[in-house]
């Protein structure tokens, strides 16, 4: 066993041994003093330390990460082309995540690398699915807008829908136009539909920009309600904190001028149901004493029954 494990060590070792030489084979002047550092400590190095040497080198941001270098970029990317193992692949599409940022012709293969992919998964071809997430999270990460139209004509298995609306979904939130608006919306409606609770950070960050976008009339309300909604499907303690204190605020309001939106307030419960945390118990409970209408404190009822408690 341990045999095996020493093995397959190993082979990921020089699957980053590969992708460095690639990269550095197109990067010599720039990065030759780091390399040749590199070389001198892995010399003097016991087979440990050869290891953890070699798995810093092909990360280290100087030689692989986050140099920006137009030649080494292409020369990993005609590597992500030409070499079938699938392995390799990811690790070279991790590393074009950083150093293609701007380049506009990188870019525009890998929106066809992830095109050519679907196109295979919808003829009932098995794509490379280890590569089709780290194209999808490369493209995210380098956040070009002509990569939009490729992220919506994905169709993927479940597990990376997962990824690929997440990763839409961060795009459109880093990023400010008409493209990344509708985006960030159509991201989110696939989320709360998928329920993926990994999602729930950049879910929390878009509830937040649906409610600035409505406070400035730029999303009509349905799009909060629909904001609202995902932060539900994410069942996470961060989404029920965030919902109740939202609660106690629209309570607070209530009370003090009497104004209220039905519509905003039965959406808050139904979320808050469908997470069922008790953090959201008091502000559910104190919903009595605002003067809201009937159908209002019906829900908040209805909203209180679902909250799970735990059997001491």
């Amino acid at each position: 066993m341990y045999y095996n494990a020493l093995i397959n060590e190993w082979e990921c070792v020089m699957k980053k041994i590969y992708v460095l030489l690639c990269f550095s084979l197109a990067t010599i002047s720039a990065q030759a003093s780091v390399l040749i550092s590199y070389q001198r400590n892995f010399a003097r190095a016991n087979l440990t330390e050869k290891l953890n040497i070699l798995n810093d080198a092909a990360t280290d941001p100087s030689v692989a990460g986050q140099t920006g270098h137009k030649d080494s970029t292409e020369t990993l990317l005609k590597r992500c082309s030409l070499y079938s193992g699938s392995s390799i692949r990811v690790e070279i599409l991790n590393a074009l995540a950083t150093t293609a940022q701007g380049n506009a012709r990188v870019i525009a293969e890998l929106n066809q690398l992830l095109d050519d992919q679907n196109s295979a998964f919808l003829t009932g071809m098995a794509p490379d699915y280890q590569a089709f997430q780290a194209g999808i999270a490369a493209l995210g990460a380098l956040g070009d807008e002509s990569s939009y139209p490729v992220l919506y004509g994905v169709q993927t298995p479940v597990a990376s829908k997962n990824i690929l609306a997440q990763t839409a979904l961060d795009m459109a939130l880093s990023a400010d136009d008409p493209a990344s608006y509708t985006l960030r919306y159509e991201a989110a409606h696939v989320l709360a539909g998928l329920g993926w609770s990994g999602a729930s950070e950049s879910v929390v960050r878009h509830f937040y920009q649906a409610q600035t976008d409505y406070a400035h009339g730029l999303a009509v309300k349905e799009r909060l309600i629909e904001a609202i909604a995902c932060l539900g499907s994410m069942r996470t303690p961060e989404a029920a904190q965030i919902l109740a204190i939202q609660l106690g605020l629209f309570n607070s309001q209530a009370e003090q001028t009497g104004s209220f939106d039905e519509d905003i307030l039965l959406a808050t419960f139904s979320a808050l149901g469908d997470i069922g945390d008790t953090i959201a118990f008091d502000h559910l409970f104190y919903v009595d004493f605002p003067p809201y209408s009937s159908e209002v404190k019906a829900a908040a009822k209805t909203a209180l029954a679902k909250l799970q408690w735990q059997a001491w």
